[in-house]
């Protein structure tokens, strides 16, 4: 079967299915449900199809590539250019796969207005697998703007306490930062001589373009990588602009915090590895320092900030906050080692951070609180809850046996000429150990609070129940299997940064 057409229908499902179910309430809940399952299960499929099958061309750096003019090619130089490189399937994969654990928690939650609720759903999963697989700038951008405002629309209408204060603060940020780097690619395009946002075509522009050019050097530094560094540091929550995402993940529904935290964050790092870095290092060279000293900000000032949350929604928002920072790390190396790692950091982070959030969730329906103070001798009650939570956890805090590891370890190397940065960088495992820890010892072991007995007076407490147990399966499994046996997405990853990076080496 051609690859290029089940990239491009592993877009089209959810984001039709989703019109599907927002337009035609009267389908049954049990179709509604079958619907949805569909739509979040298919891409999966086609993500194992593409990846077994991913050759990339020597010349492009990609496979399975589709395009349709849509009547702007020639105008504007725009049209649907789908296809994915080495880096962009990695976390094409990773949305598929929170995808469809977001999408089966979706699905069996007791949501009001379900067909709704679930075809928002699906747009944001067919703007996220749209925004990895875009090789067009405008798309990626559009595709983004797709995820982006079904989050919102969610948040306000489905979420919790402070629903509509965090989904405005989060409209306001989000906002500010895509329009920043939507600024940002309106500049590059008029002031380049191709006049083309297709990334294929600018690699083959910058492969020859040189920042000694007289006045260019000081436009793109001055100019596009200033509005995308700032645009993509707020969409990624970079300190210090990182408060909306705390609370916004305390106030999402779970569905929605696991797709946002898990996958839609990685926007603005992926923006970073697969345009600036590439295609202007020498002017992310020039913002090298800054963007070392904000990222050791997410690491240790936002770190030390989780350490004293008491809620554990928002311990995790913090805690998703504060790796984002090993990430830039990562791409401020400028080496292939430590940009591989970050995108494995992004895979790694993804899949933990969606776990925990699930597991919270379900903490919170069992205890009837957020608070750590509150709980406490959980795990008498529910074991198989506890052993999940710890190994996500580990997996979180980046112990060996799991994705997270190979990426922090990757990014370490890549630091290792630059020892207190290093030093630093390290220190944040040290912070997530005991943090994560701790609400590990809070929640589960330990005599049961007074809280946890008033609830046991009124209700049993069930351990996980198997729809529950199946989408945690689905990310602690991946978690293990990538932890065990790297090479599966790691091999790709690295053919993709070396074959990239090697057509700027200026």
């Amino acid at each position: 079967m051609d690859g290029a057409f089940l990239l491009f229908s592993s877009v089209a499902v959810p984001f039709f299915l989703g019109l599907l179910l927002l337009f035609s309430p009267k389908i049954r809940i049990g179709m509604q449900q079958c619907l949805a399952l569909l739509g979040f299960g298919f891409p999966l499929l086609v993500a194992i199809y593409l990846w077994w099958g991913f050759q990339p061309s020597l010349e492009s750096g990609y496979d399975y590539l589709w395009q349709v003019d849509m009547g702007l090619q020639r105008v504007l130089g725009i049209s649907l250019h789908l296809g994915l490189n080495g880096i962009g399937l990695i976390l094409y994969i990773l949305a598929a796969v929170v995808g469809l654990a977001a999408g089966m928690v979706a699905v069996w939650s007791r949501a009001e207005r379900l067909g709704w609720y679930l075809g928002l759903l699906l747009f944001m999963q067919a703007g996220l697998l749209g925004v990895f697989a875009s090789v067009d700038l405008f798309f990626l951008y559009f595709f983004h703007e797709l995820a982006v405002i079904p989050t919102f629309i969610m948040i306000g209408t489905w979420g919790g306490s402070g629903r509509k204060v965090a989904a405005m603060e989060m409209a306001v940020y989000l906002t500010v930062g895509a329009m920043l780097s939507l600024v940002g690619l309106i500049t590059l395009y008029f002031h380049l001589e191709v006049k083309s946002l297709d990334l294929i075509e600018l690699q083959r522009y910058f492969a020859e373009y040189s920042f000694s050019q007289e006045g260019t050097a000081s436009f793109f530094r001055d100019n596009f990588l200033a509005l995308l560094l700032l645009g993509s540091g707020i969409l990624v929550s970079l300190f210090p602009f990182h408060s909306w995402a705390p609370r916004s993940y305390a106030a999402a529904p779970c569905s929605v915090a696991m797709l946002h935290a898990g996958v839609l964050k990685k926007f603005g790092l992926y923006l970073l590895i697969q345009v600036l870095v590439p295609m202007f290092p020498e002017g992310i060279n020039d913002w090298k320092e800054v963007l070392i000293g904000l990222a050791l900000g997410n690491v240790v000032i936002i770190g030390l900030v989780g350490l004293a949350q008491r809620d554990l929604k928002w311990l995790l928002g913090y805690s998703s906050v504060m790796h984002m920072g090993y990430g830039f790390l990562g791409i401020a190396s400028m080496s292939v080692l430590g940009i591989s790692g970050a995108v494995l950091l992004l895979f790694g982070h993804g899949l933990s951070v969606a776990l925990l959030f699930l597991l919270a969730t379900v903490i919170h329906q069992r205890t009837e609180t957020m608070d750590l103070q509150s709980m406490g001798g959980l795990g008498t009650e529910a074991p198989v809850l506890s052993a999940f939570f710890v190994a996500a956890i580990f997996a979180s805090i980046g112990l060996p046996g799991f994705a997270n590891f190979w990426g922090e370890l990757a990014i370490f190397f890549a630091l290792g000429e630059y020892p207190w940065i290093l030093f630093l960088a390290a220190t944040g495992i040290i912070i997530s150990a005991i943090y994560g820890l701790r609400a590990v010892a809070a929640i589960f072991f330990g005599k049961p609070t007074q809280g946890l007995v008033a609830v046991l007076q009124k209700k049993k407490i069930n351990d996980l129940f198997w729809v529950e147990r199946l989408p945690a399966i689905l990310l602690l499994g991946i978690l293990v299997l990538i932890g065990v046996y790297p090479s599966l997405i790691a091999d790709p990853l690295n053919e993709g940064v070396i074959a990239l990076f090697s057509k700027f080496n200026r």
